[in-house]
C-alpha cells in the first residue's frame, strides 16, 4: 500500500502566524492555489481511497487537489488541538511560554500522546484495508505524529515540518511501514 500525507494549503493562520489548531480556518487564495498546483502530481495515481480530515481546509484541499473526489472525512486526521491558546499569535505564546513541543493539554488541548494516538489509530485501520493507493488530507502536526508511529514513538519530530500541500509517501509492505518522500513540492 502507498499513503500519500498531504498537508492542506495556506489558511489566513498560517500567513499570520497564530494557532488553529481544530478551529475551522478557511483556505487563503494562494491555498487554493497551492492546492491546485498538486494536482498534476495527484493524477498520476488512482487513488482506492481519499480520506481528508473534517476541517474545510482539508476538505477544500482535497476538492481543489482531487477534482470529483468525495474524501471519506474523519476527525482522526484532525490537527492537534491547541485548546485555550487558538487563535494566538504562535509568536506571542513562545515568547510567554516557550516552546511548547506540542503539548497543550494545559490548556485544555491535546498533548504528543493524544495525537499520536489518533495517528496510531488512522495508520492500524489503514492496515486492516484492501486499498493499495491512499491519499490523506491532513494536518502538519498529524503528518509528524504519523512519523512518530512509523518510526518509532521515541522519534523527536520537533524540528521537522511540512510546508502547505507538500507530500510525504509512505509504502506498507504488509508488515512495516517505510518513508519513501517527505515534504515533496514538485514532480514525483
Amino acid at each position: 500500500m502507498y499513503l500519500f500525507l498531504i498537508r492542506h494549503g495556506q489558511t489566513v493562520a498560517n500567513l499570520e502566524g497564530f494557532y488553529s489548531g481544530q478551529s475551522d480556518v478557511k483556505l487563503t487564495d494562494l491555498g487554493k492555489q497551492q492546492a491546485e498546483a498538486i494536482r498534476p502530481v495527484l493524477e498520476k495515481y488512482s487513488f482506492d481511497r481519499v480520506y481528508s480530515s473534517d476541517l474545510s481546509r482539508a476538505v477544500d484541499t482535497a476538492g481543489l487537489a482531487i477534482p470529483g473526489c468525495e474524501p471519506i472525512q474523519t476527525p482522526l486526521l484532525r490537527e492537534i488541538s491547541i485548546g485555550d491558546l487558538t487563535g494566538r499569535s504562535i509568536a506571542s505564546v513562545r515568547e510567554r511560554y516557550g516552546n511548547l513541543k506540542g503539548n497543550f493539554a494545559s490548556w485544555n488541548g491535546e498533548d504528543q500522546e493524544m495525537i499520536y494516538a489518533r495517528a496510531e489509530k488512522f495508520i492500524r485501520q489503514l492496515e486492516n484495508t484492501s486499498a493499495q493507493w491512499v491519499a490523506a488530507f491532513t494536518h502538519n502536526g498529524f503528518m509528524k505524529a504519523v512519523l512518530r508511529v512509523i518510526l518509532g514513538k521515541n522519534f523527536d519530530t520537533v524540528p521537522v515540518s511540512n510546508g502547505n500541500c507538500n507530500i510525504a509517501v509512505l509504502k506498507y509492505d504488509g508488515k512495516r511501514w517505510l518513508l519513501k518522500v517527505w515534504n515533496l513540492a514538485g514532480e514525483l
